[in-house]
């Protein structure tokens, strides 16, 4: 007999739609009671995230997360990125109590931001990217946070952009799902 066990998670998207819906390069920077845009587009913060609302349940009886990026989707943009190198783009995200998955092997440390997902770009066209499992990273909880993604060439740098042009406006969807933690082997 086959049992079907379901496993408890929570979804949400961080959308620049969320902050704004403008193409003109000269509206940014932007900042709302949702959260700020970068002149453009390349970094995006999401204000006072509630954890606790969003994981109902979950928050009060686990301790740690997984944060899964399922897939991300962009509109058409003209234009942007002055090299294909600044369309190659992996996501820095911070802002969350990440847990042992974000070490930098340049500064020998943990930092403050998690790279979660990785993108090509592509000029005048819409897109839609779907992942496996394989950005995943883990977080302790916290009731409320400030999520920041940034932009970032694959050697961690600030893509360059020609004057008054912007990335496309991006969606990304995620799941949270809880960490079991082992306290026999602790």
């Amino acid at each position: 007999m086959n049992i079907l066990e379901s496993i408890p998670k929570a979804s949400f998207s961080l959308k620049h739609n969320d902050i704004s819906i403008s193409d003109v390069a000269g509206n940014y920077p932007l900042t709302n009671s949702v959260g700020t845009i970068n002149a453009t587009r390349t970094q995006a913060t999401w204000y006072s995230i509630n954890l606790e609302h969003m994981l109902g349940d979950m928050y009060t009886k686990y301790d740690m997360f997984n944060l899964r990026l399922n897939g991300l989707s962009y509109q058409q943009q003209a234009a942007f990125g002055v090299a294909a190198f600044d369309r190659l783009i992996q996501f820095g995200v911070s802002g969350l109590a990440w847990e042992n998955n974000n070490y930098n092997t340049v500064r020998k440390t943990l930092t403050n931001e998690s790279v979660l997902g990785i993108e090509n770009f592509t000029q005048n066209v819409t897109h839609t990217s779907i992942f496996d499992n394989s950005f995943i990273a883990t977080f302790r909880k916290q009731r409320t946070c400030d999520i920041t993604i940034n932009l970032e060439t694959l050697d961690g740098g600030v893509p360059a952009m020609n004057a008054a042009t912007l990335f496309p406006r991006i969606s990304w969807f995620f799941d949270i799902i809880p960490v079991e933690v082992d306290k026999t082997k602790a």
